[in-house]
C-alpha cells in the first residue's frame, strides 16, 4: 500500500512509524488529511536532538530530514494537524549525536 496515493482502511486508530520523515511535505499533507477521519493517531518518527527547524521540505525518498537538521512535526506549519490531546509515549536518544526516536499518540476528536 502506498499510503499517500491508496485509500486507507477505517478504523479509529492509525499506526505510523518513521514513515514521514522520508516524504516530501506535498506528500505528508495528503497523508494527514486521510488521517483526520481517525479517532487516534501514533506517530513514531526520528528528530534531531536539541534545537532543530521542523518540516523542511525534501524530495520524497531521498533518505530523511536529519541529513537536514530538521524533523516532522504536524502540528507546526505548514501541516497545522488539528488535534484535541497530544501524549509522548515514548523517546529514544540514540547515541553519537544520531537524534531520538520519539512516539506521540495524537487524539483527534
Amino acid at each position: 500500500m502506498d499510503i499517500a496515493v491508496d485509500e486507507l482502511p477505517s478504523g479509529d486508530c492509525a499506526i505510523l512509524r518513521q514513515v514521514l520523515q522520508h516524504l516530501s511535505n506535498v506528500e505528508i499533507q495528503i497523508i494527514l488529511n486521510k488521517l483526520a477521519d481517525f479517532k487516534y493517531v501514533i506517530l513514531t518518527e526520528h528528530i534531531p536532538d536539541g534545537v532543530f527547524e521542523t518540516n523542511k521540505d525534501i524530495i520524497s525518498g531521498q533518505g530523511n530530514r536529519m541529513k537536514k537538521q530538521s524533523g516532522v512535526n504536524p502540528l507546526a506549519p505548514p501541516f497545522n494537524f488539528k488535534i484535541k490531546e497530544e501524549l509522548q509515549i515514548h523517546a529514544v536518544n540514540l547515541n553519537d549525536d544520531k537524534g531520538l526516536i520519539v512516539t506521540t499518540l495524537y487524539k483527534l476528536f
